[in-house]
């Protein structure tokens, strides 16, 4: 009644329900989505999930009361633009934050258009096999890259959860998992900014998985399609990716612009990065597209000469990330990457080193003797 009785501009279409509403807005027209949570088909915060998924390009404000601020919290950090408690609402308030969240997402649109003419670089990380390192590697060189004042997203594409949400001690609410029902041609830069995350130095991440998601991978035609759109909405997208071959790993190396390998100084690593090295040729990815990065998370981890590791890989090494344990512990138990929380440490010095090496068209290699 507020805004239908005189707000110029704003024309209002009222349902009761949400299955009405969904019908609605696939006929398009509608800018923006005021939603109660509580409807006699649907209720709590599934009410805003459910649209949310099937129409994410729409706007849609939270309307709660007082018991249910919480949930309204929560459906902002899922991708609403804002939440109201009616009790405090009045006509005036009311139309300015349904002009503003209009106003908003259009100008999200119109920086995503011009985002879309500048692809940045993706640069990828495989481990040789499980418990390397990748992840942690892949995080620090994403912040160090960040600090460089670029804009950069993170993205895990590991279909289990754990992983970098532990690094960072966080537990994110929604996942590329989000995608997984959605029509390919639903996958598109909004729908990605609106699962992504903000981490540490400004950049985004974008979480594999979250608690309660079903664990499933992603298959090639989804992979191709998140990571072209991430390269239009960032200067670097570095990828975490899985140690196992598939379809979506193949099509995340291609549109790489380099793939780091990470291995540990000892002979099972090795053997396995081998494996990897092979898999990748057989994917079209050139020795200059790729490298080594060994990295010494224990005492048992370097037995090996590093000119042995380089011939047994037949790719050069980009570099060596030295032993610091402890150090590496308190980044974990803090969630805040290494580079940030002890940026003179030796391992701190490695991932700011391999950030540099992998942001530039041309990688040196280490000199092994």
């Amino acid at each position: 009644h507020w805004l239908a009785a005189g707000t110029e501009g704003i024309e209002v279409e009222w349902v009761q329900d949400l299955t009405t509403a969904l019908e609605r807005l696939a006929r398009a027209g509608t800018d923006v989505v005021l939603l109660d949570l509580n409807l006699p088909d649907q209720r709590g915060l599934e009410t805003f999930t459910t649209l949310h998924q099937q129409f994410p390009e729409v706007p849609v404000v939270i309307l709660t009361g007082e018991h249910d601020e919480s949930l309204g919290l929560l459906a902002v950090q899922q991708g609403a633009e804002d939440y109201l408690v009616k009790q405090d609402l009045d006509g005036g308030k009311l139309a300015k934050i349904v002009q503003f969240a209009v106003i908003r997402r259009r100008t999200q649109t119109e920086i995503l258009q011009t985002l879309r003419e500048k692809p940045g670089r993706v640069i990828s990380f495989v481990g040789s096999k499980g418990g390397v390192g990748t992840t942690t590697l892949a995080l620090n060189v994403a912040t160090a890259l960040a600090q460089k004042e670029r804009s950069v997203i993170l993205a895990e594409l590991k279909p289990s959860f754990g992983g970098l949400s532990g690094n960072l001690q966080r537990t994110p609410a929604t996942s590329l998992m989000e995608l997984l029902q959605s029509p390919v041609e639903r996958i598109g830069q909004q729908s990605l900014t609106e699962l992504m995350y903000r981490g540490p130095a400004g950049m985004r991440i974008l979480f594999g998985t979250h608690p309660g998601a079903v664990a499933e991978a992603l298959d090639a035609e989804r992979t191709s399609a998140v990571i072209s759109n991430l390269a239009r909405l960032a200067d670097y997208v570095v990828l975490d990716l899985p140690c196992w071959s598939s379809q979506a790993v193949a099509a995340a190396v291609r549109l790489s612009q380099y793939v780091g390998v990470v291995i540990e100084r000892e002979e099972l690593a090795v053997h396995c990065g081998q494996t990897v090295i092979a898999q990748l040729e057989t994917w079209g990815i050139g020795g200059g597209q790729m490298g080594a990065i060994v990295v010494c998370r224990s005492n048992l981890a370097v037995s090996l000469d590093l000119g042995y590791v380089q011939t047994r890989m037949g790719c050069p090494i980009i570099r060596v990330v030295p032993l610091e344990g402890e150090a590496c512990c308190r980044s974990h138990r803090e969630g805040s990457p290494l580079v940030l929380l002890q940026p003179a440490n030796e391992a701190a010095k490695a991932y700011v080193d391999i950030a540099n090496l992998v942001a530039e068209d041309r990688v040196t290699p280490v000199q092994v003797i």
